[in-house]
Parts: C-alpha cells; structure tokens; sequence
C-alpha cells in the first residue's frame, strides 16, 4: 500500500464510522445526555465538532447526507461554554479558526448573541493557568493551555498575548528540561515517562514556530523512540496509561507527521507500514454502531473508563480523521516495507536521565519480542515487567504486580517499583536493583508518600532463545508475611513456566478469566502462574517463562500432525495454516511462529507463481516453516513441474524433518538445500489405532 493509499483509507473508515454513529447513537445528530448509564459531558460534542473539522481538511464535503459545515455549525450552537475547558477549548478553538476568525465566521452565521457568547466562552480557559500554578495539573498542561491561548489568538479572541507568551515560555522550559527530551510530566520527578513522553511533541506541533529547534529536535526523540518499543500491532508505547487503541492511533498520527513534514529519515517505508499495522488494529477496534470496543473484554485506565467511553469514540476518530488530512499532504507513492523490515532485530537501553536508571529495555530477536520499562509509580501498569500486546500484558491501573514481588508486611502491601537504584543492560540480559520495597498500587498522582518498606530486590532478566528467565534475589530487615510472584497469561497465548526456588515454596496457575481486574488494555488475562514463597529475611528463586510455539500446519488435524504434536502439547500450538488453497480464513500469518508445511503441493497445487508468492509472504513476516518430506515427489509424477516447485521450497527451508536417513539422502541427493538448513530425522508416528476405529477388516484379512 501506498501513502496516498492509506490516506484514503483512513479517511473512508472515519467517514463510515462517524456516519454509523450518527445513525444508531446521534439521530439528526443529536447529542444524547445519557449513554449507558452514564453522564454525556461537554467533551463529546467538542470532540466530535473537532472530528468534523479534520474530515473537512481531508476533503469531506457532507457526512450522512448533509454539508459537512453545515453539521458542525449545528452542534457549535448548542455548546455549553461554562462546561468546556482545556483539551476540548482548543478543540472548538481549532474547529472555528479553520474557517477564519470569530467575527464574520461562516460556521457561526445566524447564531444569536446567546449562542456567540456561549462558543466564545468555549474557547477561554485561561483560569486553569491558576491551577498549573500550583501544582494540581501536571507540567504538561502548560503546553495544553497554550494551544488553547493560540486558538484564541487565531480567532482574534486574545485580549492579552502575554498570556500565550507565558505558557508558550512555561512548555518551553518543561519541554526542554531534559536534555535527552525525554518528558517526566509528573509534578514531583517521579519518573512519568509513558505514551505522553512521545505524544507531548505531537500534541506541540502547532506551537512548532513558537518552539523553534527544540521542537524538532523533540519530535526526532519521540518518533525514534516509538520505533525503538512500538509493537508489532502498531502500538506506540505498550505500558502506562492511555494505551491499547490510543496508543495504535500515536502511531498513525506519528507516521503521518512524519511523512507530511519530511522527517522519516530515510525510514519512510517503516513508518507507512508501522501506520498500516496501528490502521489494522484501529479498524477492529470499533463496533458496528461507530463506538469503540476498547472497555469489553479489555480495560483503559479508570480516567477512560466506561463512563468516557463516548468521548474516547469520538476522540479516536478526530485522531484518525487529522491523520488522513495530514497523510494526504506527504509524497504519495511512498510503499511500506515489509513488517520483517520495520520491526528488525534490536536489543537496546533507552536512558531517559543521565543520572537514573530511568528508562525501558527494548528486545527484538528471533524468538522473544519485548519492551521493560523503569518508571515510576507502582500501579500495575508501570511496574518493571515485559509489554508485548497479545503475548506479554498486565492489568491496567491496579494493585496487581506482575512479574515484581508482591510482598505483604504488616498492614501494607510492597513491591519493587520507581526508577531503580542501580541497572546494567548488555546483550540480552538486564539487572536491576532497588534498595526498599515501595508501597503497591500507589498512583502517579498520589500526593502522599506512603514509607517504603526495609527490603532490597536485585533481578536479572535474560533471554534464551524463545524464554524470558527472571532470577530474582530479596532481602528483608524483618520476615514478612507473604512474597509471592504473579506471571499473567493472555488468552489465547498460553505459557510454559518452570519455577526454580530452593526454599519451601508453592507453585500454581490460577484462571482470571473473566474477572474485571484482571484485562489489560488489549485483552483478559486467562490465567496467572503464581509462586508463593515461605517468607524469611532472605529468599532467592528462578522463572522461566516461554510461550508456546505456535504452528500453522498445512496438515492441521491430519493423523500425522496429531501423532506428532500430542506428545509436546504443553510447549506447542497447532493451528491452521493461514496459507494456501486450504488455508483457514480466521487464521492469520502474524499469529503462528512457525509453518509445517507436509506436501508442498497441497499449499499451491501445480502454480509455480503462486508458491513463489507463499515462501515471500513468509520472508516478508520473518515466519521460518519446516518441511516434512513425506515424499520425494507428488504422487502426480510430473517431475517436470514439480521438481522446480520442490526446489524452490528446499532452497528456502530453514529445516526439514525426514522419517529415516535413506530418505534423507535421496532428498539430498534430488533437491538442492540452503547450506543453513537443519535436517532432523523423526520416524513416522504411529496410527494404527485409526484402522481398528474406523470399523475395516484386520490387517491379516486385508
């Protein structure tokens, strides 16, 4: 797909999605003041007027039948002033100011001094100033106001620049505290560095001019590090808060920021396919009726929950919407690289301070796909454990540690959380250590400082090939009365995990499934391997956790297949093939690991072409597949044919599996293989029980 492509693409879904939500929720395009229980605030229409307004720059002239203008000057009528502040000011500052200024503005023709009164007051939230001032908004608020002042200013509304020119100097400073342009919006140094830290200089872009360099330079920070930790399904930054489809939609606005202002850096091609994957995953974030999905059978952070789940609809749709206009402006004929291409291998840490540890490990290879952040707070969704969405998940915003010790002592609950005191990363393996235990489950918020407890954890995380393995070393002043170590497991990507504990210990896997607490922003968690330690002051115990290897077999049920996957069924998935004539529609080429391929003939039949097209796929996902060689050659003997089609298989397998060493050599001796390629001989299982089942005479009277 192209850029221009994709640009249309975006645009079509937001129309369609917006128009379905006219149709089942917004009737003649009226806001309802109830939705499922819950209060409709002043934000959807701000939002959903802002949505509008993008769709308008990406060339929409009507949305369900009527002028798209026309809509929006419609809900501007009935905006609620006193009720509308902050994030939504600007927005219906923006909206009108695409348009020209106040006075004289065409989506304000025919309002009565009323109405004029109450949009312009919409506009102003100049009294929150007051409220940054002393500390009970976060520091990034001051680039929030600003852009509500520049909206103002734009409409001819501002009355006193120096306004602007302070929150304008106030972002400046926050912004350009940290010399790495790394973002800590908390107001007590905490160590809040999460999709904000690169969102922040997306959010800047239209006080860019008044920035000046360290704009730019802070968007160069933040597009490198979504590249660094995005995941493969387009999330920009796995952990912390507003993640799951807010953080899909980052990297769609990223890479269309990047694409229109030229700032790809040669990486072009990576940001359209990170966008594509974010697209994919947006698009199955909607139902049918145009709301988001993202609060069933998942969870968003307390602040998004159930009761904003209109707004949050409304807000990803204005972040597409903008992602289109700005898309459409890039050099269209740009392809996306192959995913294999934009998610190479990496093993990495990002410091986000010179003088902490503050920062997350960053892990691509061959067999393990991670990121592990060091923040601070100690909810669960900034604890120092692997991110990876549909493999490596925790809760949102609970008093749930995964993967760190939860330690219960006195009265309290302890884990160990915050930027640690020490770390030291060097290939594949990382250790950290802390010298007190914080309080569980306090939030990046919380004024008060709950004492810590007198304890010290030292961990080492490794990888080794497809397993994560935690080592873990805890001392403590005074015994507690309970350590235990919880490791989650997504539905539907079960885990292997080996404990390791020379103490007395209990070890078990607990199903969740089903229970609110435990969704991440992505999924529900289907089970939790717990270990449960005898405390003593000193304890010292291993994980090994390793997913299961998923496998698309072409033979996916067939007797040989189960004959051999039977017996490893607690370290395999079979599945079916995603490729092929006989390939299941609901499998999918990014949800195996690995292809058996049996005969190759049953993939493509006779096309030559279509094989060759197969064995790309396959380069182009990095999914390896093995071959068993049933046979020399089809039993259509038409070697003419087949044995290019054989060839081209061998020449690309990374293993072959053959039943004895005689037909080993003949496949040598007939086929030429990759000198990397591993052969391995399994004999045939064993099926006869199938004869006797299936009602046939004995084999002696047959």
């Amino acid at each position: 797909m192209t850029t221009a492509e994709l640009a249309a693409q975006l645009r079509s879904f937001a129309v369609a999605t917006v128009e379905a939500l006219e149709h089942h929720h917004l009737p003649g395009w009226r806001i309802p003041s109830v939705f499922a229980g819950h209060a409709v605030a002043a934000d959807v229409r701000a939002d959903l007027c802002f949505t509008l307004g993008h769709l308008a720059d990406a060339g929409v002239e009507r949305i369900a039948g009527a002028p798209i203008d026309a809509v929006t000057s419609d809900l501007l009528r009935d905006v609620d002033g006193a009720s509308t502040h902050t994030f939504f000011s600007y927005r219906i500052a923006e909206t009108l100011a695409r348009r020209g200024p106040f006075v004289g503005n065409p989506l304000l023709e025919g309002f009565d001094a009323t109405a004029l009164e109450q949009v312009a007051g919409a506009t102003d939230s100049s009294d929150w100033v007051e409220l940054l001032d002393t500390d009970l908004l976060p520091r990034n608020y001051a680039a929030v106001l600003a852009r509500c002042e520049l909206g103002r200013e734009r409409l001819g509304l501002l009355a006193d620049p120096t306004v602007l020119d302070g929150l304008v100097a106030r972002a400046a400073a926050v912004l350009g505290e940290n010399p790495r342009h790394y973002l800590d919006d908390s107001n007590h140094r905490v160590g809040r560095y999460d999709i904000y830290t690169a969102d922040v200089w997306l959010f800047c872009e239209p006080l860019a001019p008044r920035l000046g360099p360290l704009w730019a330079e802070g968007l160069e920070t933040a597009l490198d590090l979504v590249l660094a930790v995005g995941s493969r399904d387009g999330t920009a930054i796995p952990w912390g808060r507003s993640t799951g489809a807010l953080g899909a939609a980052l990297t769609v606005e990223l890479a269309a920021l990047a694409l229109a202002r030229g700032a790809a850096d040669g990486r072009a091609e990576t940001w359209l396919r990170r966008a594509l994957d974010a697209t994919a995953t947006l698009e199955r974030a909607f139902d049918p009726d145009g709301v988001v999905n993202a609060h069933r059978h998942r969870d968003q952070d307390e602040y998004r929950g159930p009761a904003r789940r209109l707004q949050l609809t409304v807000d990803l749709l204005g972040k597409l919407a903008w992602a289109a206009a700005t898309l459409a402006r890039a050099p269209g004929g740009t392809r996306a690289a192959a995913p294999v291409d934009a998610y190479p291998r990496d093993d990495r840490w990002i410091g986000f301070e010179a003088h902490r540890a503050a920062g997350v490990w960053a892990h691509r290879s061959a067999g393990a796909d991670f990121v592990l952040p060091f923040v601070g707070a100690s909810r669960s969704h900034y604890l120092p454990a692997p991110f990876q969405p549909g493999t490596w998940e925790v809760p949102v915003d609970r008093d749930l540690p995964c993967w760190t010790p939860l330690v219960l002592a006195g009265l309290g609950r302890y884990t160990a959380a915050g930027v640690p005191a020490s770390m030291r990363h060097e290939d594949g393996v990382l250790t950290a250590h802390w010298e007190t235990l914080a309080p569980s489950g306090v939030s990046l918020d919380s004024t008060k400082e709950p004492a810590p407890l007198a304890a010290t954890r030292t961990t080492r995380i490794a990888v080794e090939r497809r397993s994560i393995v935690l080592d873990d070393e805890l001392t403590f002043d005074a015994v507690p009365q309970a350590v235990s170590l919880a490791v989650p497991e997504v539905e539907g990507r079960p885990l292997h995990v080996e404990w390791s504990c020379a103490s007395p210990h209990a070890s078990t896997r607990v199903t969740v499934a089903g229970l609110a607490e435990w969704r991440s922003p992505w999924s529900e968690i289907a089970a939790v391997h717990q270990l449960d330690c005898a405390p003593a002051t000193a304890l010292r115990y291993r994980a090994t956790v390793t997913p299961l290897l998923r496998v698309g077999s072409t033979a996916f049920g067939h007797h040989y297949d189960q004959a051999l996957y039977s017996p490893i069924a607690d370290r395999v998935i079979g599945r079916p093939s995603p490729l092929g004539w006989a390939a299941d529609a609901r499998a999918k080429i990014d949800d195996v690991d690995l292809l058996h391929v049996h005969w190759p003939e049953w993939v493509a039949f006779d096309d030559a072409d279509e094989h060759a097209t197969i064995l790309q796929r396959l380069r182009d996902h990095g999914v390896p597949f093995v071959w068993t060689a049933h046979n020399l050659t089809p039993h259509d003997r038409r070697p003419d044919v087949y044995d290019p089609i054989y060839g081209a298989w061998a020449a690309a397998a990374p293993g072959v599996i053959h039943h004895s060493e005689w037909g080993k050599a003949r496949m040598l001796s007939r086929y030429r293989f990759g000198d990397g390629c591993r052969h391995e001989v399994i004999p045939h299982g064993h099926f006869g029980g199938m004869w006797e089942a299936a009602g046939v005479p004995d084999r002696a009277t047959a």
